[in-house]
């Protein structure tokens, strides 16, 4: 982009945009200095008036910090004015170009603590513009480049107060630009590598909030590799410690959010390091070992969904150590009384999953004793009660699973009650027409399991009904649809056990029904896909055992298409392979009863080759699938070959 100067009219102008800087005029007092001319004083003594011009912005920044903001506009005013004269007095002195740039900087500033963004805007592309020029004629100089960068960083700063969103991005993502280019080539001092990820995290804060995931992961990954390297060269700067761990932490979160377990645990490594760091600077500050603890708590629950129990253990333990002491130090605070409560409740359901339920017991007991203790201080608090409510949740959940029905029973009825109490303080309140619904179906999951098929029906019955109203009334809220078509599953297998085939056949089509309707709204979404083909499945079982073959070879077709489209994309899921082998059997199985051999052997050798390459990946094959296996080589040789 090139830019050019006019020394008669004292401005630059942009080629490209034809953006013209002129200096604001505004009734003022002259400088006491003279009455002459800024013009004729710049003539006489060029390197005086630099110096004045320099004073004034001086005397600006002062007013400013004094909250004397109009007269530290007019002083930003006056000494933008002097800078501006002395470049109409040599147009060529590029040292006369760099000063008014700076002037101009202060005087945006200025305008902006104003709130006067649009005048800020102005100023700030004048300055972008001279950057350029400046760039222009050093080609070859690293320093104007810099400036370059941070010209576009205020450019998107002032963007973002106007709410100007994709500018403001581009404004961010031009900075980095030029900074990636002056890092690759040049070696950036500490200052300017600083900014190098200031410019990195903006954008990935604002790529990540426009839905522009792979943007803000580049970028979060160069400001981690920037604050990583300043912390090694300079590893007692607690300040930039600090901004490491907190951002680390943010971009581990994100990173777990898309699926990226192995990156979101390098993240929260590096956030748990620093943190670790601060502590050992700090030990008497319990505010950094609060901090470490919920990293090390958020490392644990990343560990835990890698399937890397023993990580995870370690994580939580470690952060069940530092919350133990801080209680141990203030056991009158009852925020660090409720961080112990989640750490407890953290561990039970690390337990749980592993299916260590003696243990997840008495790990959620503690946690629920240390709720009551804080909901009996604090009656009104809704959040503290919310949790205990989850909390009984859970025990009911372990209850169920160690064949204690009753029990189970009464920890979800004892959710309920308040859950309902805290829906009918906020009758409005989705979240608690949420957790109401949600406990009618654990209630509901329970009875089933204890065989209290009518009392089951009944509590999913009052989940549904709940939910349906969610849905009405929130139609683009996908969670509420998605938990739904959960409720009417557990329905449709109550309604089977109770021999209401056609009824269990309605539940499962609406089941199948709002899944397909959420799978439209997120097609990438592999786990909702997944459920779309659990559906499916489920259906065409239910009208196979009610004889309805056309029905159920109808809904195996469907969930072997389903099933297929997400092995093309995910071909190391083994267990996705062998549930589409088992498909293609059963709808096989069907269109040979029906003398369709030729469809049915379609299906038949794809389950063949799955079959084998499972074997041939060294999966381990139960009984029931080496048999199939066998059948099938009978049929059609060893190796099988591709399905039409």
């Amino acid at each position: 982009m090139e830019t050019h100067f006019s020394k008669s009219r004292g401005e630059w102008i942009c080629d490209s945009c034809n953006h013209r800087y002129v200096a604001p005029v505004a009734k003022r007092r002259s400088p006491k200095t003279s009455t002459r001319p800024l013009h004729e004083l710049a003539i006489e003594n060029a390197w005086w008036h630099k110096s004045l011009a320099e004073k004034w912005n001086g005397i600006a920044l002062c007013r400013e910090k004094n909250g004397q903001l109009e007269d530290a506009l007019e002083a930003s005013r006056i000494s933008l004015d002097i800078t501006r004269c002395l470049c109409i007095l040599d147009g060529e002195n590029l040292e006369w170009a760099r000063d008014l740039a700076e002037s101009l900087i202060q005087l945006a500033h200025v305008l902006e603590v104003l709130g006067r963004f649009d005048e800020a805007l102005e100023v700030y592309n004048s300055e972008f513009c001279l950057r350029q020029y400046l760039c222009e004629s050093q080609p070859s100089i690293a320093a104007p480049i810099h400036d370059l960068a941070m010209a576009c960083g205020r450019l998107g700063h002032i963007r973002e107060l106007k709410d100007m969103s994709a500018e403001t991005l581009a404004g961010y993502e031009g900075g980095l630009a030029i900074m990636r280019l002056l890092y690759t080539e040049k070696v950036l001092n500490a200052e300017w590598q600083i900014d190098f990820a200031v410019l990195a995290d903006n954008v990935g804060r604002l790529s990540n909030s426009q839905g522009k995931i792979d943007e803000a992961v580049e970028a979060y990954r160069d400001y981690l590799a920037i604050m990583q390297y300043l912390c090694q060269q300079n590893p007692l700067n607690a300040r930039w410690r600090a901004d490491l761990a907190g951002k680390s932490f943010i971009i581990a979160g994100l990173r777990q959010e898309l699926g990226m377990l192995d990156e979101a645990i390098e993240a929260y490594e590096i956030c748990v390091e620093h943190r670790g760091y601060l502590c050992e600077l700090y030990p008497e500050d319990s505010k950094f070992r609060t901090l470490l603890a919920t990293a090390w708590n958020f490392l644990g629950q990343a560990h835990k969904a890698k399937g890397r129990f023993d990580d995870a253990a370690r994580a939580l333990d470690e952060d069940l150590k530092i919350t133990r002491l801080l209680c141990e130090e203030d056991p009158e605070d009852a925020e660090k009384q409720h961080s112990l409560s989640l750490t407890w409740n953290s561990i039970g359901t690390l337990y749980l999953d592993q299916g260590r339920l003696d243990q997840a017991l008495e790990s959620y007991e503690a946690d629920l004793a240390i709720l009551r203790c804080l909901c009996e201080d604090d009656p009104d608090n809704d959040e503290l009660q919310r949790d205990l409510s989850m909390t009984l949740v859970s025990i009911g959940a372990v209850r169920d699973a160690q064949g204690l029905g009753d029990e189970a029973i009464k920890s979800h009825e004892a959710s309920l009650e308040i859950r309902r109490r805290i829906h009918e303080e906020d009758p409005e309140n989705t979240v608690g027409q949420y957790d109401v619904a949600n406990s009618w179906a654990h209630i509901g999951c329970a009875r089933e399991t204890n065989c209290m098929m009518d009392g089951a029906a009944e509590a999913f019955q009052n989940a549904i009904t709940i939910l349906d109203n969610l849905c009405e009334h929130d139609p683009q809220e996908p969670n509420w649809p998605r938990y739904l078509a959960k409720v009417w599953n557990r329905m449709g297998c109550v309604l089977e056990e109770q021999d209401k085939i056609d009824e269990a056949v309605e539940a499962h089509n609406k089941e199948l029904a709002l899944i397909a309707s959420v799978c439209e709204q997120n097609p990438y979404d592999a786990d909702m896909q997944y459920e779309l083909y659990t559906a499916q499945y489920r259906l065409a079982s239910v009208n196979e055992a009610n004889g309805d073959l056309e029905e159920a070879l109808e809904a195996f077709k469907e969930a072997a298409r389903t099933l297929r489209h997400l092995i093309v994309h995910h071909p190391e899921k083994a267990a996705w392979c062998r549930e589409q082998a088992w498909t293609c059997v059963y709808a096989g199985e069907i269109l040979e009863g029906q003398d369709r051999f030729l469809e049915a052997q379609v299906y038949q050798r794809e389950a063949h080759r799955l079959f084998a390459q499972l074997q041939e990946r060294g999966v381990e094959l139960n009984e029931e699938d080496l048999n199939e296996l066998g059948d099938l080589n009978a049929k059609f040789g060893p190796g099988g070959s591709l399905s039409a």
